[in-house]
């Protein structure tokens, strides 16, 4: 009960704390979001408010957690950071979820799923290319997590994402090279000076996107671990997602998103566990976690310039891979690469629409039933689950 009214108490707060307000920057965005699984129930309150020319505070609340499981409440200040926008590039500091996407898509290399981190980000845009890079703290036994992206314009509309990730722990003796604009983490083992990287884990990723007048058409992937070598003992550990957005399906108000991902198993995972690709539990990367596929389309239907409808089908297969799970030897990550053990099958209808009440004020709903096939991996087991989505914009 006391974690509930501090949890209300909170919420009303940053609800207040959101109203316009005398001396308020000249622009204020509320945003709120609510999801709805089975026996779970999460959501998130924040605002951006513009403190000044080139500098936002966005703040906000996260309450989550299960149904008759109390223990498992997880409250707190997520996020919390500040933007400042500068001559030579623009800054995020303070705790955020590290993500990249890329038009409709968020990238199954870094989705956003996790909780937010205390980091920092420079963005900066270059005459031939965009250059990000970004650090975080984990917690003070895991070290710190890395990553930059450069994004390259092939062609009008056409564009090419080079990407790596590492996590350091925190013994690495090289963590002053992570800091050096530009520089690969990878070669960091190639450093004569550097003794240890043994406690370290690198991913290398890429990603396009063509973006013309009629359709988009991307592409994302993540690679952890790839057979390399005469012997070719490693063993091909990537995430993947292809996706082709019709903006004009036989007529104007009417489109098509087909998208298709894949996850391999021990994708997020590590032999040492504080080198796992993720962080409180979930995935750094795609929310589908490890050793997962999911085909799916949405259709969009706008009936007018302030309602818009969805419905789609998805269809989705999952292994008994967990995050946090490693093979003790190849023999054993070979057989249960991809979809391993009792595969559990859904099969999700979706449907829902977005409304803009007012100039400023958007909300938007998806609902999805799942019917499934061997139920939390018991052979021949059926059943449903249902989830829902909710999403709230003000802008004043």
């Amino acid at each position: 009960m006391k974690k509930t009214f501090s949890c209300l108490t909170a919420l009303s707060l940053l609800l207040l704390l959101c109203l316009p307000t005398a001396g308020a920057g000249d622009q204020v965005t509320l945003h709120s979001y609510w999801e709805l699984f089975h026996k779970f129930v999460g959501g998130r309150v924040w605002t951006t408010t513009e403190l000044r020319p080139n500098l936002d505070l966005t703040m906000g609340y996260i309450v989550e957690g299960h149904q008759h499981a109390p223990d498992k409440l997880h409250t707190g200040l997520d996020p919390f950071f500040f933007t400042a926008r500068t001559d030579v590039g623009v800054f995020t500091f303070g705790k955020f979820r590290p993500e990249w996407g890329y038009g409709p898509f968020d990238s199954v290399m870094l989705s956003g799923y996790a909780p937010g981190m205390v980091g920092l980000k420079w963005t900066g845009a270059f005459e031939k290319f965009d250059y990000e890079r970004f650090f975080f703290w984990l917690n003070a036994e895991r070290g710190k997590f890395y990553g930059h992206r450069f994004s390259l314009p092939v062609y009008p509309g056409v564009s090419l994402g080079v990407k790596e990730t590492a996590i350091y722990l925190r013994d690495f003796d090289g963590m002053w090279l992570c800091y050096l604009p530009f520089w690969p983490f990878y070669l960091n083992k190639y450093i004569p000076s550097v003794e240890n990287t043994s406690i370290d884990s690198n991913s290398i990723g890429l990603d396009l996107v063509v973006d013309l007048a009629d359709f988009l058409i991307y592409g994302d992937l993540h690679v952890t671990e790839f057979p390399l070598g005469a012997e070719k003992k490693n063993l091909p550990i990537y995430g993947a997602k292809a996706g082709l957005e019709l903006k004009r399906l036989f007529r104007e108000d009417l489109s098509l998103q087909v998208e298709y991902v894949r996850t391999m198993n021990y994708l997020y995972s590590k032999r040492d566990p504080r080198l796992a690709y993720e962080y409180q539990g979930r995935p750094l990367g795609s929310p589908l976690g490890p050793d997962a596929e999911r085909l799916g389309f949405l259709t969009s239907y706008r009936v007018n310039p302030d309602l818009t409808l969805y419905f789609g089908y998805r269809r989705e297969r999952k292994g008994e891979g967990k995050v946090g799970d490693y093979y003790e030897n190849v023999e054993e990550g070979r057989e249960n690469l991809f979809l391993s053990g009792v595969v559990e099958e859904r099969h999700i209808p979706v449907g829902g629409f977005w409304y803009r009440f007012l100039p400023g004020l958007e909300l938007e709903l998806l609902v999805e039933a799942q019917f499934l096939k061997n139920a939390e991996h018991q052979p021949g087991e059926p059943g449903t689950r249902t989830a829902g989505y909710l999403t709230l914009r003000w802008t004043f």
